[in-house]
């Protein structure tokens, strides 16, 4: 997570928390993206604007699953990877 979607963050894990789902989500800050891989089932990056994601690059060279905000620098890098995902941008 950069620090430019802490904003966003309390309104993401509300959501989680009304799902349910805190115990399958796990928030990473980019150093410490090789154990998150190591240990994740799905990959979320909520962009808004973005020049290239190389997180997300290597997420699906994994063969991780991601969710992907539908825009257009995700729209390339996902597009030969059947396990990505594209969600509206301001989707929580």
């Amino acid at each position: 997570m950069r620090e430019d979607y802490r904003p966003r963050l309390g309104a993401f894990l509300a959501a989680v928390q009304e799902r349910n789902l805190t115990d399958f989500v796990d928030v990473r800050r980019f150093s410490d993206m090789q154990t998150a891989f190591d240990s994740c089932d799905l990959v979320i990056s909520p962009e808004q604007y973005c020049s290239y994601g190389l997180a997300i690059s290597e997420a699906l060279a994994l063969g991780i699953p991601t969710a992907l905000s539908d825009i257009p620098s995700h729209r390339e890098i996902a597009a030969p990877y059947k396990h990505a995902a594209l969600v509206h941008p301001q989707s929580v």
